[in-house]
């Protein structure tokens, strides 16, 4: 039966999106019922490596560290320590998909990269000079890539030596361009048993191009499409990329026996890096999201609670709720959120409707402390009113509330509450939240959740409401939008508004005048686009009963469409290597 090897920074607990993924995907039954055994193999990445796998529901069998061994695992573990200099952590780890109540316990192989052989790690470096062409020593400075290069090793024979005589085949999933330095350790192996696939997450090499440049995503795309068109690639529009680690790392993916890309985009962009990923397969497999089938009455109900803390915050009862929930980073586009709410105020006024959004994004990894949000709301009104400076606002959430700010100066019937907190509950949002309120209750209670994300490789956030009616705003370079398109066969559906914000009017340009693009001319396409995307929502909110079912129940046929089990079923299941 099939084994797979997942080698990921994720393996301890959830980060971000690949642990996202991971909890999605391991967990379906689809996955359970195909795969046999599931590793998650990665560096130690705290200080406690131990305690934290127990708190997350797990178990350590194995650890040099604390010197556990349940079960005998020294015999196969302390000769790769030895050799490798390094210290080695082997549990389980507890999967858990609380919306759908599945879970799954994959084992977790853990390696402490502090402590390396470098006599081993120079051999390893040296055979990937060899054979791949890759020279790991232009970058040992770098402490980000030195980590992989590290563990790869060592983390690769501890796999194998639980896996044993197994027939296999086995797999290792490169999550990222931190899971390659493991890939190409498995290939190097020459063990028939192993196959190697880079799971690309993004595209590293273009998010920077995106988010650093002024013409942000309308820019980058344009120059994609008129590459394609001209058979050009990205080294001959953007120039060399070879001194930046990521870039590096992702070029040698192509070794690789498969490619899976979370989207259309990113399938894209690995076309555009070199003419080598031309002839490789790159498999489409999306990222899943939720699929729950609620009652319009417990969706009535979810809001009535998100309308009653609006109220106990601005002392109005809003007619509609927004949302938007985002890392607080460039690449989220949260400013376009502003443009589109600015056409709609006019719209609302007409109505004599209000709406509120609230902005949930945050610098602080794990948010701001309970006591520190209790005195913020005491002291002078947090979340309606910031200060700059911790416990409260840092470095891009001071530019955000600036533009909140200015936003609600003059608008009329639409404010936004901007929650710098992790978490949605009275416990951590203050005592103006109704005190049974859970994060569940703003996904089934919003009327729309936005997203126009200027770099989005899928974009699961975006669309995890639509399974429960509401409208979701999805900028149309999101990865999720193709998934959309293959759910609804291209129709579309009043569910999901696509904002465009990449194509250009007019005559057709140079590479170049492209390359030219700056703030000007995305500010006059995301003041056209926004217009339209502020006129469709209007449109299609809900007015009366029978269009709040059918926005329901077609949210959730959508939603049942782009699950996990189908993503497991359809894609990555059919997508692995023979």
């Amino acid at each position: 039966m099939i084994s797979i090897i997942h080698a990921t920074h994720e393996a301890l607990f959830k980060m971000g999106g690949i642990g996202a993924v991971l909890e999605g995907l391991i967990t379906s039954n689809a996955y359970k019922e195909s795969i046999g055994r599931t590793f998650l193999a990665g560096p130690v990445p705290v200080w406690n490596p131990e305690e934290r796998l127990e708190e997350e529901s797990g178990e350590v069998l194995y650890s040099r560290v604390t010197h556990v061994d349940r079960g005998g695992y020294a015999k196969l573990f302390s000769p790769i320590e030895e050799r490798h200099g390094t210290r080695i952590i082997y549990g389980r780890r507890k999967l858990r998909d609380r919306i759908r109540g599945t879970s799954a316990h994959p084992e977790i192989v853990l390696v402490d990269p502090m402590q390396i052989n470098l006599r081993h790690l120079d051999e390893f470096k040296y055979f990937l000079a060899q054979r791949f062409g890759f020279h790991p020593a232009l970058f040992q400075h770098i402490e980000d890539f030195e980590r992989y290069i590290k563990i790869a090793g060592p983390a690769f024979e501890a796999c194998k030596a639980l896996l044993g005589d197994d027939p296999g085949p086995y797999h290792v999933i490169a999550h990222e361009y931190m899971g390659i330095p493991m890939a190409l350790r498995a290939i190097l192996e020459g063990d028939p048993r192993f196959r190697s696939v880079f799971h690309a997450h993004e595209t590293a090499t273009v998010r920077p191009l995106v988010e650093e440049n002024i013409g942000h995503d309308t820019r980058f795309y344009n120059v994609l499409q008129h590459a394609f068109d001209h058979g050009l690639f990205l080294e001959d529009c953007f120039g060399s990329q070879d001194d930046f680690f990521k870039h590096a790392l992702l070029k040698q993916s192509h070794h690789c026996d498969r490619i899976f890309a979370v989207g259309d985009f990113v399938q894209q962009e690995f076309q555009f890096l070199s003419p080598v990923f031309q002839s490789r397969p790159i498999h489409l497999v999306y990222n899943g999201i939720p699929s729950i089938n609620i009652s319009l009455e417990e969706r009535r109900t979810c809001k009535r609670k998100l309308v009653r803390y609006a109220q106990n915050l601005l002392g109005y009862k809003p007619d509609l709720i927004f949302a938007h929930v985002s890392r607080m980073v460039r690449s989220k586009g949260i400013w376009r959120d502003l443009r589109v709410l600015e056409h709609l105020d006019e719209l609302l006024r007409y109505d004599k409707k209000t709406a509120v959004l609230f902005l949930l994004s945050s610098l602080a990894e794990d948010g701001r402390s309970v006591e520190d949000i209790e005195r913020m709301e005491a002291d002078y009104g947090w979340p309606i009113h910031h200060e700059a400076g911790w416990p409260d606002l840092e470095g891009e959430e001071i530019s955000s509330y600036t533009a909140i700010q200015a936003f609600n100066a003059h608008a009329s019937h639409i404010r936004v509450v901007y929650l710098n907190q992790v978490g949605w509950s009275r416990h951590r949002c203050g005592k103006r939240m109704p005190s049974n309120m859970e994060f569940s209750d703003l996904r089934k209670g919003q009327d729309v959740e936005f997203g126009q994300s200027i770099y989005e490789p899928f974009g699961i956030a975006q669309l995890e409401a639509l399974t429960f009616g509401a409208i979701c705003v999805p900028s149309n370079i999101c990865g999720c939008v193709g998934f959309v398109d293959r759910a609804t066969e291209s129709q579309g559906a009043k569910n999901v508004i696509v904002a465009d914000y990449i194509s250009l009017p007019g005559r057709q340009r140079s590479l170049s005048e492209l390359l030219d693009i700056g703030y000007n001319q995305r500010n006059e396409i995301e003041f056209t686009h926004s217009m339209k995307v502020a006129s469709m929502m209007y449109a299609f909110l809900p007015r009366t009963q029978r269009d709040e079912i059918a926005m329901l129940q077609e949210g959730y046929s959508m939603a049942s469409r782009m699950s996990w089990e189908v993503v497991a079923r359809d894609h990555f299941l059919p997508g692995l290597p023979d």
